[in-house]
């Protein structure tokens, strides 16, 4: 690929010389055909190079689990590329997102994410340095954010001439803030976020409090199907919660669970580029078996 990008640069400074030396426009009608031909042959071959860098460029990033799509909003003299990645966190005031950059031929970009809450891109990250050669991966978080709240993000690149070019918009939604919680009484739960997703797999956190009950089991439901998510507290305990293999599941984390604190559990075997809706849960003995769950969250794996 270093080789292809070589050999783009040599053939766009072979292009800018033959320019040089055509004929001035006194004498343009001296230019011989052969010349014309010649020129326009080098063109065609540099627009080909172009296209198969392109290629590789998505080949390298589909490889890696990255969205390719890429969208150019002016100049793109070095044939860089800009791919907006999704959020690999997401959390109630945060959410850390990724991005994938390749600087071409220019000698070094800008980088950074530009970003607001509906549909407004107003708000934007510390900017990063890319100086080396190839397509590079950067981590940017998001902070001081809604919960609750759906945000838009993009990933924005500027060459040393001032050219920029931005990725394409996704879109991440923050944790819910539940209703006060007391530490009294029946146990509570909160469903508090995701992190590291990836292509199939992802860790899910939770926060629960036994409260006045001794010990439950502590569980996480997810699926593509938001309904059954829901649904996932009306069984009366977690053998009685039906799966569907590759639309809903459940992960038991502990069954004698005491005290309060932060649960998490790995979900693996999901599918890539699918919006995932999960929840933790508890099920525990209250004059009869009780399953309480927290909020139901989402979020979308990598592609």
């Amino acid at each position: 690929m270093t080789y292809l990008k070589h050999t783009i640069v040599t053939l766009s400074l072979v292009a800018l010389v033959g320019v040089s030396f055509l004929p001035q426009p006194a004498a343009a009608q001296t230019a011989t055909l052969a010349q014309q031909q010649q020129l326009l042959a080098l063109y065609q071959q540099l627009f080909q190079l172009q296209l198969q860098l392109n290629a590789l460029l998505q080949q390298q990033a589909a490889q890696q689990g990255q969205t390719t799509t890429t969208m150019r909003t002016g100049p793109n003299p070095y044939f860089v590329n800009a791919i907006t990645g999704p959020a690999t966190r997401v959390g109630r005031n945060s959410i850390t997102v990724q991005a994938q950059v390749d600087k071409g031929g220019s000698e070094d970009l800008a980088v950074w994410i530009q970003y607001g809450s509906g549909n407004t891109l107003n708000r934007r990250t510390d900017v990063e340095t890319v100086t080396r050669t190839g397509l590079r991966s950067l981590t940017f978080d998001l902070t001081n954010l809604q919960s609750n709240t759906t945000y838009v993000y993009r990933v924005v690149v500027e060459d040393e001439d001032g050219n920029r070019i931005n990725g394409e918009t996704r879109r991440a939604t923050t944790v819910r803030t539940t209703t006060t919680i007391t530490f009294a009484g029946q146990p509570v739960t909160e469903t508090e976020g995701v992190t590291n997703v990836r292509p199939t797999s992802a860790t899910l956190q939770g926060f629960v409090s036994m409260n006045d009950v001794p010990s439950g089991a502590v569980f996480f439901v997810i699926g593509t199907d938001r309904r059954q998510v829901n649904d996932a507290d009306r069984a009366r305990t977690f053998n009685d919660i039906a799966t569907a293999r590759g639309i809903f599941n459940k992960r038991m984390v502990t069954r004698n669970f005491s005290g309060r604190n932060t649960i998490t559990s790995t979900a693996s075997g999901l599918q890539r580029a699918s919006t995932y809706y999960y929840r933790v849960c508890v099920e525990y003995d209250s004059r009869g078996t009780v399953i309480r769950c927290g909020q139901t969250e989402s979020f979308t794996t990598q592609n």
